[in-house]
């Protein structure tokens, strides 16, 4: 009787033992799914702020470089006109040397001995 009743102990003991590692490894399980899915949650917001923040610095770059090709074509344009404006100016100057010297124009003006 005390051999059987001991027996028994030892089995029940056993199927506890069985339960409660079953239980642990439940928690377990859980426990890791659990924090899996918090860290995923957290690699997701940190890499949404860096997507959020590489956008904000493409706009950025992209916005600085069309300010120095609109800066770099004014001063281009400008500069072409100034040195436009400097050749009509040379051209003109040039055409008027060479009208005031032609002799077309000298036998056009009247001299004060003439009638």
């Amino acid at each position: 009787a005390g051999h059987t009743r001991l027996v028994n102990v030892h089995v029940k003991t056993q199927a506890m033992q069985v339960q409660v590692a079953e239980y642990v490894e439940n928690q377990n399980h859980e426990h890791i799914e659990l924090m899996r899915s918090r860290i995923a949650e957290d690699i997701q917001r940190q890499v949404e702020t860096k997507i959020a923040s590489l956008q904000q610095w493409i706009t950025k770059q992209g916005e600085e470089q069309s300010n120095d090709l609109q800066r770099k074509d004014t001063a281009v344009l400008s500069e072409a006109s100034t040195q436009t404006s400097a050749e009509d100016l040379q051209r003109l100057s040039l055409k008027a040397r060479k009208a005031a010297c032609s002799p077309q124009r000298a036998r056009l003006r009247p001299t004060a001995a003439e009638p």
